[in-house]
């Protein structure tokens, strides 16, 4: 898997308020909870006067646990019960029952992925929490909106919501809710990549939960260390919490939570080389998700093990899991999996030499992928836009203020109001500064994000991966089952590897040159083998140490392929050098080839094509990447000596080296 699932107690992000110490959903408490409630209904029957209001308000608090322990494990249920702790919360007057079924409510609706909604009944379960001076109820309110905002990416919200519950906590000397706060503030740090806050927080957490003897917390907490390791490649540590936390999870018969770290677990062995391992950490949690009905769980699970199969060349075995799983990713729309079934799918199918299967898994896979990458492209620009939004709206609460200040402080003093004045205008302007200044920094972000997606679509370009594929298909119509299965192979590992120099902003030159060797030979398949190329680097060049931004150089390389190279006759040429005359001095890649040139190809086609669009995406990610406006690209028309007739065209592009 891509990423790791993270490990979450459910009443560390939802239902802090309830204080229950069950960690997954207690059915034996539930069945206790649900026969008391119907003893309460039974002796209701027969009493009359306070003795009845008394049972009502009992009644309140067994709905509201029943609520809890029903929790994200039956979202119907817990709206159902939050629903009757309402009503009769309602008809007795209980406001603080009224709070409490509104958090329910909140809950419910963030479950279902209605956060909007969910804000709404947390925000009235904090009003009257501030009205009842219920402290807890305004504890739990910063911790679900902190949740909220953590999903939406808001990470400044996020924290800022996490701090006040954790203020909140430490008022009402609540240990269990202090340390739900830092794990929480520690899940945010560890997602903005601040591993050692996060580390810092998450064992405060620890600590407190080992003070109170709070073994879910406990085991939660091992595991949130763990995925904290994971994701600097520690893998040695984080196995060592994730296996510290299964110890307690089967202590204690947290059956959900460990179907999840052990899906952990295999990722986490798998990426370390352990295969062995990582097959059995995957068929222990496919055992438990079945056993608990946890279909995300089980199609992750039965992927994970198709994946291990795949590298062992058990193909029988690998395909029954990956179809397994990837029908469990169909039904829950889960992309990001159904993406990763496709994909591996294809090249269990290729090694099969089941070409037109793995054909259809090759489209399915990019169909599927460029979903999952518009998704999430347009949530990485969401992120900024409210982090924006929120550090604007900020500012201007603190010019609001400021200016308050100071004309209170010229109301007192008339003789200095000039310079008071004066005062307002400096400290608005400071503010109009800083907003501005935080605008540009968003925007900034925003604009290479979206150039990032533009080169990636350049590089994943349907047309090239279809025809690419075509080809392919033509060779295997053609009983040419060993090309293609090796350019198969081929165009599998560039597709892998554009995905992953996306998700970077800098590669070596090694992996550059390793991926335009790819690049090139699935495009000499496409044009059978019309054009030559090669791909030198000088002495000075360090191709493990030296750098280039990722997603530049292939939109030119095909540029010069489609419009100059593949429009001549005779002889076709490509050559990209990697040179730098010092160690001080920038990288530079020069793209030269023998094609028809500019001249010719504008005046073929009179509007703008992809040529300038490849160009204009290149240099928009240059200047978003350097500032200092240091990166450039350089054209040149190669001529004959009387100037007469094109000799081709020479890109020079100029990168200074990150520091």
């Amino acid at each position: 898997m891509n990423q790791k699932v993270i490990i979450r107690l459910f009443s560390l992000f939802l239902f802090v308020t309830f204080t229950i110490n069950s960690f997954s959903q207690n059915q034996i408490k539930i069945d206790s909870l649900e026969n008391e409630l119907k003893k309460f209904e039974t002796g209701k029957s027969q009493l009359h006067g306070t003795v009845n209001i008394l049972y009502d308000s009992t009644k309140v608090i067994i709905l509201y646990r029943l609520a809890a322990e029903y929790g994200p494990n039956n979202p119907e249920k817990l709206k159902e019960y939050a629903r009757q702790l309402l009503l009769l919360s309602q008809k007795i007057g209980y406001k603080k029952g009224i709070g409490n079924a509104y958090t329910c409510f909140g809950a419910y609706y963030t479950y279902k992925g209605e956060p909007d909604t969910a804000l709404i009944y947390d925000k009235m379960s904090y009003e009257i929490g501030v009205e009842t001076g219920d402290k807890k109820s305004i504890a739990n309110y910063y911790n679900n909106s902190g949740v909220i905002y953590y999903d939406r990416g808001n990470f400044t919200e996020a924290m800022k919501q996490y701090l006040g519950a954790l203020k909140t906590y430490e008022e009402l000397r609540d240990k269990t809710g202090e340390a739900h706060s830092y794990q929480a503030i520690g899940n945010v740090y560890s997602s903005m990549r601040k591993f050692e806050d996060a580390t810092e927080n998450f064992m405060k957490a620890l600590n407190l939960y080992k003070a109170i003897g709070d073994n879910p917390g406990i085991g939660s907490c091992y595991a949130s260390l763990g995925t904290n390791c994971y994701e600097q490649l520690k893998y040695d540590e984080a196995l060592k919490y994730d296996s510290a936390a299964v110890q307690i999870f089967l202590e204690n018969d947290y059956s959900n939570e460990l179907s999840n770290l052990y899906l952990n677990m295999g990722d986490t062995y798998k990426d370390k080389g352990d295969n062995e391992e990582a097959l059995k950490s995957y068929l222990n949690s496919l055992k438990i998700a079945e056993e608990t009905e946890d279909e995300t769980a089980m199609a992750g699970a039965n992927i994970g093990v198709g994946k291990i199969y795949e590298i062992a060349n058990k193909l029988p075995e690998a395909l029954k899991y990956l179809i397994a799983g990837l029908e469990l990713s169909k039904k829950s729309e889960l992309k990001e999996l159904m993406s990763e079934a496709y994909r591996t799918l294809a090249v269990v199918y290729a090694k099969s030499k089941n070409f037109e299967a793995a054909f259809g898994n090759e489209e399915n896979f990019l169909k599927t992928y460029e979903e999952l990458f518009n998704k999430e492209s347009e949530k990485n620009i969401e992120k900024l836009q409210l982090q924006y939004e929120s550090d604007k709206k900020e500012a201007a609460l603190k010019a609001d203020k400021e200016k308050k200040e100071i004309e209170l402080n010229a109301e007192k003093k008339r003789l200095i109001i000039s310079t008071s004045a004066f005062g307002v205008i400096l400290a608005m302007g400071g503010t109009l500064f800083y907003v501005n200044r935080k605008r540009k920094t968003y925007l900034y972000k925003q604009n290479l994000a979206e150039s990032e997606m533009k080169a990636l679509r350049a590089q994943m370009n349907p047309h090239f991966m279809f025809n690419s594929l075509n080809s392919i298909q033509q060779m295997v119509l053609n009983n040419e089952n060993d090309n293609a299965f090796k350019y198969l192979d081929t165009y599998s590992k560039l597709t892998r590897k554009i995905l992953e120099n996306s998700e970077k902003k800098w590669i070596t030159v090694h992996e550059e040159i390793k991926f335009l060797e790819l690049y090139l030979q699935i495009e000499s398949l496409r044009f059978q083998n019309a054009f030559e190329f090669e791909i030198k680097t000088d002495e000075n060049i360090s191709a493990h140490m030296d750098k280039i931004p990722a997603m530049i150089i292939q939109p030119i390389v095909e540029n010069a392929i489609k419009h100059g190279l593949m429009r001549k006759d005779g002889d076709k040429k490509l050559l990209i050098s990697f040179t730098r005359k010092d160690d001080d001095a920038p990288l530079e890649i020069i793209i030269e080839d023998n094609g028809v040139g500019r001249e010719f190809t504008m005046s073929l086609e009179k509007k703008t094509d992809h040529q300038s669009m490849s160009l204009s995406i290149t240099e928009n990610r240059l200047r978003l990447l350097d500032e200092d406006g240091n990166s450039k690209i350089i054209i040149e028309d190669l001529k004959s000596d009387d100037n007469e007739k094109s000799l081709g065209t020479r890109v020079k592009v100029i990168i200074p080296q990150p520091d």
